[in-house]
């Protein structure tokens, strides 16, 4: 299956998904399995946990941001059309040190037979 991957780049407080104009595009809605982040941070995120939150109307998924820094986008966060919101967060001994928000479109679809 051909995967997506969308590039995040993190600066301190400072979050940009890379050729984006406006914001971030995680395709139409129900596309499943396709979208993955490349989440890339500076070293002052260096030996945090490293959590994207994805926030959508129905509710959040968190995923932990292993240090290759890929994940997939999970379902949830393409269930349903409209705009949704990555919170990335960096925390220590439970404690959030760093939090940026990354605003996110799923694209509506005509609806066709069987998809």
């Amino acid at each position: 299956m051909t995967k997506i991957i969308h590039t995040i780049t993190i600066n301190r407080y400072s979050a940009k998904a890379v050729g984006c104009a406006l914001q971030l595009v995680l395709g139409t809605y129900g596309s499943y399995g396709i979208e993955q982040l490349q989440i890339y941070t500076d070293e002052t995120w260096d030996g945090l946990l490293i959590t994207a939150n994805f926030v959508t109307r129905n509710g959040v998924t968190s995923v932990v941001v292993p240090s290759s820094g890929l994940i997939d986008v999970p379902p949830e966060a393409t269930a349903s059309p409209g705009m949704g919101n990555i919170v990335i967060d960096g925390t220590a001994d439970g404690q959030r040190i760093y939090s940026v928000n990354v605003p996110y479109i799923v694209l509506d679809h005509a609806d066709v037979d069987g998809a």
